[in-house]
């Protein structure tokens, strides 16, 4: 199975995004700590989410935000073959919507998939997450060496614990999932041969979320995201005060 698992916002402070996104109508909740990180998240009843994800206040994070500046990082992150070739992109780069990912109950076979079709390969990681109230979360990432690829992530605990759904997927801005990633790429042909070869083999992956690939997006950052919602009207969700994220409400039911 793959499915669409969530979207990564980066973000420069995580209690004003948190205050940010409460006053666009989502309900948000605190997700955890992992090493170097922190992050918030944004569910839906699918369990689909926004994450808000940002670098903990510690001493080191303004060396760390210096180094990616000057491109030290970027520099680094050339010579990663696993995962954190990837995760070092996401502090080096502008904040805002920066990346994507699915989830998967075989994380080995899908990579393989890409293998097949010649898609060069980061090395699969374990990573963790702390929840607030203690309890500790293991999952695996991998990913082509390819950001216009999502990368995907296998749950070693439980999908209903990383994901909580229990009284917080109710969004006053009439949110209920996420409809549509438009995504800006370098290469259309190229993104969707490969997202072919990802997607090959699965029984209808991500068939309640449409995936676009555009290589002249007039939005800033790796995407823009259409929500479904309940009301009427499509809205366009003025979310300035995050950098470089288009987001916007959908009518259910609305066609393209």
């Amino acid at each position: 199975m793959l499915a669409v698992d969530h979207v990564v916002v980066s973000v420069a402070d995580l209690e004003q995004s948190m205050a940010a996104f409460t006053a666009l109508g989502f309900t948000v909740q605190r997700g955890g700590e992992h090493d170097h990180t922190h992050n918030a998240l944004i569910i839906f009843n699918d369990r689909t989410y926004i994450e808000l994800l940002s670098l903990k206040a510690t001493w080191y994070r303004p060396f760390l935000r210096m180094l990616a500046k000057c491109g030290l990082l970027a520099a680094v992150a050339r010579y990663k073959k696993t995962f954190s070739w990837r995760t070092l992109h996401w502090i080096t780069q502008a904040y805002g919507a920066i990346d994507w990912c699915l989830r998967t109950d075989d994380l080995d076979a899908n990579l393989n998939r890409l293998a097949v079709a010649g898609v060069p390969l980061l090395t699969c990681q374990q990573f963790q997450r702390r929840r607030p109230d203690g309890q500790q979360l293991w999952f695996r990432l991998g990913s082509a060496r390819d950001r216009d690829l999502p990368f995907l992530v296998e749950d070693e605990s439980s999908l209903y614990d990383r994901v909580p759904i229990d009284g917080q997927t109710q969004h006053a801005n009439g949110a209920c999932g996420i409809r549509q990633i438009t995504l800006s790429v370098k290469n259309v042909e190229q993104a969707q041969v490969r997202w072919s070869a990802l997607r090959s083999c699965e029984n209808s992956p991500c068939a309640e979320t449409g995936i676009v690939f555009t290589a002249d997006a007039d939005f800033l950052g790796k995407y823009a995201l259409e929500l479904a919602y309940d009301g009427q009207q499509r809205v366009d969700l003025d979310a300035s005060r995050i950098d470089q994220l288009s987001i916007s409400l959908r009518p259910n039911g609305q066609q393209d």
